[in-house]
């Protein structure tokens, strides 16, 4: 076989092996990050609200309001993290920008192959699994790694930070106050004894972490959509129609 055939030979088995690239094909799940948190928490919302209309449940607390709360803070790490790898997945070159920082990126080769989209498409996925987004700090660190902003401000990292230490205590020690737990929290509530009371998780409060969430995701995608942009013009950088069609998205929240 001569180097034309083998060429066409190999493009044909790209081709079957990767359809046809599609602006979905750059977020995980095939989902924008911001689409899915809104729709996440919308339905956060509703169960809030449904169950406060229980027995007129509205200033009490609830299990199902500490659950949403515990779920909330889950999709709002899963919403920094996916927002990342689609800015990378949609512009790889950007991953020189944590090279010059000093950020060591490990992927097995192996690895690319289990991907179901062709794997440039879904490169920022699997680097984002290195880096943690599990606090305000963290979350900065790894946006100015890569894109030179820090999405959360000082007052919205300390609101974070506590609204954390609350979720935490609700997770491993069942909301009920520690030694340790010395933060009065994003949670206003209770007198606070040590191993007598616990943190009280209303349905207003509830749906003011809704709230605040929905706010730091939306300055999040604007910040990062923005950096990249400039980024991506220093760069040079000119996507495909389906590249551009998932940048735009980048920044949709509905």
């Amino acid at each position: 076989m001569n180097l034309r055939r083998a060429g066409v030979a190999v493009t044909r088995a790209i081709n079957l092996r990767y359809p046809r690239e599609s602006w979905a094909d750059y977020f995980v799940g095939w989902v924008p990050a911001g689409m899915i948190l809104k729709m996440n928490l919308d339905n956060l919302a509703e169960l809030i609200k449904s169950r406060a209309r229980v027995e007129n449940r509205v200033n009490a607390s609830d299990t199902a309001f500490e659950l949403s709360l515990i779920g909330a803070v889950a999709y709002l790490e899963c919403f920094f993290r996916d927002q990342w790898a689609s800015v990378v997945n949609i512009c790889p070159r950007l991953l020189y920008c944590l090279e010059e920082r000093g950020r060591q990126i490990r992927i097995s080769p192996l690895a690319l192959f289990e991907l179901n989209t062709h794997p440039l498409r879904q490169l920022g996925s699997a680097v984002s699994e290195q880096f943690d987004f599990g606090t305000a700090r963290a979350v900065n660190s790894a946006y100015k790694d890569l894109l030179g902003i820090t999405p959360i401000g000082k007052r919205d990292s300390t609101k974070l930070d506590s609204l954390l230490h609350d979720r935490n205590l609700l997770v491993h020690y069942g909301g009920v106050f520690r030694f340790q737990h010395k933060n009065p929290g994003f949670i206003a509530s209770g007198a606070r004894r040590r191993y007598a009371d616990s943190v009280i998780v209303t349905a207003p409060t509830a749906l003011k972490v809704c709230g605040f969430m929905a706010a730091l995701a939306q300055k999040t995608m604007d910040a990062s959509a923005s950096a990249a942009h400039h980024l991506m013009e220093q760069m040079r950088v000119h996507l495909t129609r389906e590249g551009r069609k998932a940048f735009d998205f980048l920044t949709v929240w509905e």
